[in-house]
């Protein structure tokens, strides 16, 4: 296959076992231009380079053998299939591809993925790219057109309707959103739900009452609207409508309060009523005491419990939690978590400090790493997440603070606290979002040396990782 790219400076031989050593040496190549030309000041820009790393992802993929990797289902619990490790580079580089605006060329990349069930992930990715991109009707075009997965055509479809649907256009959307025969009401309602899961809260509530309108045209408003309160309050928390989540809450069925009071409980902190949180939890306190609590008093302490730490009264919290032994330490890392989500890290840690269970603890500490994260502090987040013993979580946290789309200093050398794995396809997963972070943050020749000294398949992924964070993306 003849790869159509701007840049033409670099050649990169088909790879053999015998030819890698070629191949590093080009790889310090494209290193040395980067150095040069002050490339990395300007990572989002440098399409060159980028298209030399997808050239090199190409060569890598096609010289490795079409048999499926060694699959770890913890990775992606949500892959339809195994595929190859040369499928799934080769889908990552038209995926590259189709992000600098070729995806004809991406199309064909997909390819000459050998199976062709193999290449349904990589058609619903760049559809994905085309409808964010805006490009609507291209993007139905290449979902109608190679997609041989039904589930996987109904997701881009769903894609596709997503973006008419931020765009205001809920016609379109619903025109072209899966149907699956349940009625024009349920058909916004799920176009509502993508909004919501999407991140566009209040087009979610709009598509909403979209979805209530057609119901009252369907004559099952009243019905709808109590299977759907549920629904609701979920958009309603996402669009930050704390006055609508408390008057859905007010209408939900007495058997289903106990799951939303905590919802109620954060609607009144963002009102900054931390008297009518602490009169909440005084009175669900007051309820589990009474048979009508019946079998729902232990998930009404527990509800307790966080309330009474949303309001900042530790103290109370702590009363309640120590008050059964078999759950306290449950309870207390309930606490601990509330606290640092709260950003009461001091408060946090000595409730740690409470507790027996070192899993336990380290949970928290998961918890304190990803605020620290969503608040910027990378520097302090990387400190703690260097602290914890447990391998497996330092990992799954240096690739969620990677996934963070902030550029930062403290970031520019990520590749260096990896732990040591031993699974190949572990390895990689992670490889690509510390190499994505590291480059955005400066670092891509590091990122591309270390690349060097890994096996095909992890050098791949992580020069994958190097391109996306040039492009200002995350690893995915």
């Amino acid at each position: 296959m003849s790869l159509s790219l701007s840049m033409r400076m670099i050649h990169f031989p088909v790879m053999t076992t015998t030819t890698r050593i070629n191949l590093t040496t080009t790889l310090m190549v494209i290193i040395t231009l980067l150095l040069a030309g002050g490339v990395v000041q300007a990572a989002k820009h440098d399409t060159p380079t980028v298209q030399g790393l997808i050239e090199r992802c190409f060569e890598i993929a096609q010289s490795l053998p079409n048999d499926d990797e060694d699959y770890d289902p913890d990775i992606n619990p949500f892959a339809q299939d195994v595929r190859s490790s040369q499928a799934r580079i080769l889908e990552e580089v038209a995926v590259l591809q189709a992000i600098t605006g070729d995806v004809p060329q991406a199309l064909k990349t997909l390819e000459t993925i050998p199976d062709p069930s193999w290449r349904n992930p990589g058609w619903l990715k760049v559809v994905r790219i085309q409808a964010e991109g805006g490009d609507l009707v291209g993007a139905k075009e290449t979902a109608m057109s190679t997609i041989t997965s039904m589930w996987s055509l109904d997701t881009a479809l769903g894609v596709i309707g997503l973006q008419y649907a931020a765009a205001g256009d809920l016609e379109k959307a619903s025109a072209i959103f899966p149907d699956y025969g349940y009625g024009k009401a349920q058909h916004f309602l799920s176009i509502s739900a993508s909004q919501a899961t999407a991140g566009d809260a209040k087009g979610a509530a709009k598509t909403y009452s979209e979805a209530v309108k057609h119901a009252e045209k369907e004559g099952t408003a009243i019905s709808f609207r109590r299977s759907t309160l549920e629904h609701l309050i979920s958009i309603q928390l996402r669009s930050e409508d704390w006055d609508g989540v408390i008057r859905s809450f007010g209408d939900l069925p007495e058997n289903r309060k106990v799951f939303y009071v905590s919802s109620l409980a954060k609607a009144y902190m963002r009102q900054n009523n931390i008297t009518a949180v602490r009169q909440l939890a005084e009175q669900w306190l007051q309820l589990s005491t009474t048979k009508k609590a019946g079998p729902d008093r232990d998930s009404i302490i527990v509800k307790v419990v966080e309330i009474y730490a949303m309001a900042g009264d530790i103290d109370a919290a702590i009363k309640q939690a120590s008050s059964n032994k078999a759950t306290s330490e449950g309870l207390l890392r309930l606490i601990a978590e509330v606290q640092a989500r709260n950003q009461d890290i001091r408060g946090s840690y000595r409730t740690i400090g409470m507790m027996k269970d070192a899993e336990s603890r380290e949970a928290v500490i998961l918890v304190i790493v990803k605020e620290q994260g969503a608040r910027g502090d990378f520097k302090q987040a990387i400190q703690t997440v260097r602290s914890l013993k447990n391998p497996e979580s330092r990992l799954q946290l240096l690739v969620d603070l990677s996934n963070i789309s902030n550029a930062s200093p403290h970031m520019s050398r990520m590749l260096d606290f990896m732990p040591p794995l031993q699974r190949e396809g572990r390895l990689a997963w992670a490889a690509k979002s510390l190499a994505a972070a590291q480059a955005r943050s400066g670092g891509a020749e590091e990122a591309m040396r270390w690349a060097t000294q890994q096996s095909s398949y992890v050098e791949a992924l992580a020069l994958v990782g190097v391109a996306r964070g040039l492009l200002g993306k995350t690893a995915d």
